[in-house]
């Protein structure tokens, strides 16, 4: 499908820049009646601001993106940067998420999440770039 900017093709593209990418994508491809959401967990916040999220129920190393299709488990992507690795947080919620056989990838591009959606079954709608 090839949804790229040209930032996407850089070594040195931000979380936030790859991210906002995914997102743009997600809201071309998904079938009708799909949702994503995200969960503002990450950064550096006020002490007061993490406390109350804690208390909210913020788990830290929740993955970045949950994606809800009709007939489909929820799909939950982690996304990174060409050379970003997993917190140690964010791998024990990987591996919670593997014993109860939730889908869970690490992505670090539009194309990752394009493979990831496909293996999950999920039917994206197609669509034409146009020069």
């Amino acid at each position: 499908m090839a949804i790229q900017t040209t930032f996407m093709r850089d070594n040195f593209a931000t979380e936030e820049q790859i991210h906002k990418s995914i997102v743009d994508f997600l809201n071309i491809v998904l079938p009708e009646n799909a949702l994503f959401h995200h969960s503002p967990n990450e950064g550096k916040n006020h002490i007061a601001w993490i406390v109350k999220q804690k208390k909210l129920g913020c788990v830290s190393g929740w993955p970045d993106l949950e994606i809800f299709c009709p007939g489909h488990s929820v799909i939950f992507l982690e996304i990174k940067t060409k050379r970003g690795r997993l917190s140690p947080n964010q791998r024990m919620i990987k591996e919670q998420f593997a014993k109860i056989k939730l889908p869970y990838f690490i992505c670090r591009s539009v194309d990752d999440v394009e493979k990831a959606l496909q293996q999950q079954g999920v039917e994206l709608k197609t669509f034409r770039v146009s020069d």
